[in-house]
């Protein structure tokens, strides 16, 4: 357990002693990039295995020699087995400032990790990928905007980090390291200003020297032990924060550092009613504090929220519930207005019927000279009329319902079906399937709720305009609404077009 007590402050010392020679870190002796001469390589020449003096490439393994800052362009993609640096004297270590630049838009994947002894960049649109093997940087890195970075290391120590920074790390990008020992450590700073850094780790988290600043992006710690350590500040201003461990030991600890503070508009979220309070652990530095419940308990789960993030989902969260509402009450308006139109034209019908009932009553000797009607293609009282008024289909038709809805069936088992029928002096569309239609124009012509052609709505047509396009019948349209046309739902804005 001692070996992980101290893991985080002799990890970064460990490396130090072994490669830069200096017992104590001088941050800004490491972490400035050198500017001179910029020379270039390119993926497609590796592959090629074409001569560099930057660079060999053999069985897979990939030397750098980078006497220059380098681009590394990856106009092609790339697959190497190691990434290594070309050996040079101790006491030259500490003066080898040169910066390996990742370029292009193509992947570097990368299967038994990297050790670049240079400074690192990856630029814009890069994708490197290492594959079960250590990432390790012995001066500062710098993931831009855009880049995207992913370690997954299964294998070897579980007090080994799978991405290592001897300087400042900072990252704009997208950074994913997954492995069953150490997520990502800076000896240096490090510096979250956007993307997402996603941890996930069987032993530590996230963890730095120097400092820990997040000022936008999400960051994502998810580890047994340590989520989120340091050993100088911990400053949150911006983004999305979460931390989680899974131990309940005296040692495990979601957020530690010498002073955490966040600043408006983040804020502790989780736990509620957090406090900031002196820990006890046994690493050798002083006024420890981590993130603690109201009880003064270590909770496995720090959450830190963005007031303006949240206030900015509410108000999408309230625009969608207006929206909403807005279609259903257009629903609503759309089949109140069907069966207003139905009622409308049932009593209309009813009131004719009438007036002609007592019509022909008062002229029942004339009408009986007269009342023979003539019936072509339609079904009346149940009888088909062929085209020529004949009656000789003797299979008699009648309405039938289940739950989905209503057709029209001879005792033969004929039924009708993507067609339009003459019913009893009214016209009904029924569906391949052989239910009727309603409450939609088909061809133009609108079916009220009962399903029967409403004639006053006989010329609906699609129009279009430089601002897109409606449906209108004779000079109404529908706004601010859903309408079924032709078997197809759509919804019309406030001023009448397609949305």
């Amino acid at each position: 357990m001692n070996g992980k007590k101290k893991l985080l402050t002799k990890a970064c010392a460990l490396i130090l002693s072994l490669f830069i020679a200096v017992a104590t870190l001088e941050i800004g002796g490491i972490n400035s990039f050198a500017e001179g001469t910029h020379a270039t390589i390119y993926a497609s020449d590796i592959l090629n295995n074409k001569t560099s003096k930057y660079y060999t490439y053999e069985d897979n393994w990939l030397t750098l020699n980078l006497t220059d800052d380098v681009d590394l362009v990856m106009d092609t993609d790339l697959v190497v087995d190691y990434i290594t640096c070309q050996q040079v004297p101790t006491e030259q270590e500490s003066q080898m400032n040169n910066t390996l630049t990742i370029k292009g838009n193509k992947k570097l994947t990368i299967n038994d990790g990297a050790t670049i002894i240079y400074n690192y960049i990856q630029d814009s649109g890069t994708e490197v990928i290492v594959k079960n093997g250590l990432f390790d940087v012995w001066k500062s890195a710098n993931i831009k905007s855009g880049a995207n970075l992913t370690v997954d290391y299964s294998g070897g120590n579980h007090h080994e980090y799978a991405l290592f920074v001897v300087g400042d790390l900072s990252s704009a990008g997208n950074v994913k390291v997954t492995t069953v020992g150490c997520g990502v450590y800076s000896c240096g700073s490090l510096n979250i200003s956007g993307g997402e850094l996603n941890v996930n780790a069987g032993d530590a988290g996230v963890g730095a020297i120097g400092g820990i600043n997040i000022s936008g992006g999400n960051v994502y710690s998810s580890a047994a032990y340590y989520g989120l350590v340091c050993d100088k500040d911990i400053t949150i201003s911006g983004g999305y924060v979460e931390s989680h461990i899974s131990a309940t030991s005296q040692e495990a600890l979601c957020v530690r550092g010498i002073n955490i503070s966040t600043v408006d508009p983040m804020y502790i979220k989780t736990p509620a009613n957090a406090k900031i309070g002196s820990v006890d652990i046994t690493y050798d530095v002083d006024n420890n504090n981590g993130v603690l419940d109201e009880s003064g308990n270590r909770p496995l789960d720090v959450i830190f929220g963005n007031k303006e993030l949240e206030a900015q989902q509410a108000a999408e969260e309230a625009k969608a519930a207006k929206e909403a509402a807005a279609k259903k009450a257009a629903e609503e308006a759309a089949a109140k207005k069907a069966a207003e139109e139905a009622a409308a034209k049932k009593t209309s019908e009813e009131s004719a019927s009438q007036k002609t009932s007592e019509e022909s009553s008062s002229n029942a000797s004339e009408d009986a000279s007269s009342s023979a009607v003539n019936y072509s293609n339609e079904w009346v009282n149940g009888q088909w009329y062929g085209s020529n008024g004949d009656t000789s289909y003797t299979a008699q038709g009648s309405w039938k319902c289940n739950s989905t809805g209503w057709w029209f069936e001879d005792t033969a088992g004929w039924y009708p079906q993507s067609q339009w029928v003459k019913i009893d002096g009214k016209w009904y569309y029924f569906l391949d399937s052989g239910y009727m239609d309603y409450s939609e124009y088909r061809d133009g012509y609108w079916l009220g709720a009962d399903g029967a052609w409403v004639e006053v709505y006989s010329g609906g047509a699609w129009h279009s305009d430089g601002n897109g396009w409606w449906f209108e019948d004779n000079g109404w349209y529908p706004s601010n609404q859903y309408l079924w046309i032709n078997g197809t739902k759509y919804w019309f804005n406030s001023n009448g077009y397609m949305g």
